[in-house]
């Protein structure tokens, strides 16, 4: 019985190839394959923005510039939240993720949290400049921010509302979130040194922030083009600016 055990075992490792990841670099991969190559418990904090599910006709949203030529169609299908927070919980050291959701996404992934015995909060992003009221919808002013952290977790108080401008996209990503308000998460939940992965990384914010404020980054992008975007703005980026 215990030689049929170790043999299941071995099976389950060789199943799943775990790689050496490099730190402070941005992989052109998919997500989950990406982090099934992970090894456990190396990361301190996620901090990341998938695909939202969300429509994307109606209220003036798919007229906008940035969302021209079906660039919010790509990803405005959600992901598979269960299977990611999984992966999440296994690279976490303990469990400490600031995850961004459409409101759809909310109770499958708050439940999440609450299944595993996490602490979960709901966090906000205002946006007074928002587009005002269109087509019988309410103004879209508010970003849903989703917080799970495991017991034993401490972090740096603050309010559960940030409140910024939305802006244009500078890198020509349809979802962009400021820079200030990635750098705010990260602050709260990680100490300097620490290692912060975002598996969505879109056009490289939380690797930027991540290297101003003294923190080692592990990045995921499913798209090529972005990545390329991501490491210019690193190229860019000043290490320890602030």
């Amino acid at each position: 019985m215990r030689k049929a055990k170790r043999g299941r075992a071995k099976s389950k490792r060789r199943a799943r190839e775990v790689v050496l990841i490099e730190l402070n670099k941005i992989y052109n991969a998919d997500c989950l394959e990406f982090m099934r190559s992970m090894p456990d418990n190396c990361v301190d904090l996620v901090v990341t923005d998938p695909p939202y599910e969300i429509a994307t006709k109606g209220g003036g949203l798919g007229k906008r510039p940035v969302y021209e030529n079906g660039a919010l169609d790509k990803i405005s299908q959600g992901f598979d939240v269960e299977a990611t927070l999984e992966q999440i919980a296994r690279v976490c050291k303990k469990v400490n993720i600031f995850i961004f959701c459409s409101t759809r996404q909310k109770p499958r992934i708050m439940n999440w949290g609450y299944g595993r015995g996490c602490n979960v909060a709901e966090l906000f992003w205002h946006k007074p400049n928002a587009a005002p009221f269109t087509n019988n919808t309410f103004k879209s002013d508010v970003e849903n921010i989703i917080y799970i952290r495991e017991k034993g977790i401490k972090i740096k108080g603050a309010s559960k509302l940030f409140t910024h401008n939305a802006s244009k996209s500078k890198y020509g990503h349809p979802t962009e979130k400021p820079l200030e308000l990635i750098k705010k998460y990260i602050l709260i939940g990680s100490n300097d040194g620490d290692t912060v992965l975002d598996p969505f990384m879109g056009s490289g914010t939380t690797a930027v922030a991540c290297k101003e404020l003294n923190r080692n980054f592990i990045g995921c992008e499913i798209e090529s083009k972005y990545c390329e975007i991501a490491e210019k703005r690193l190229r860019e980026t000043v290490k320890g600016l602030f």
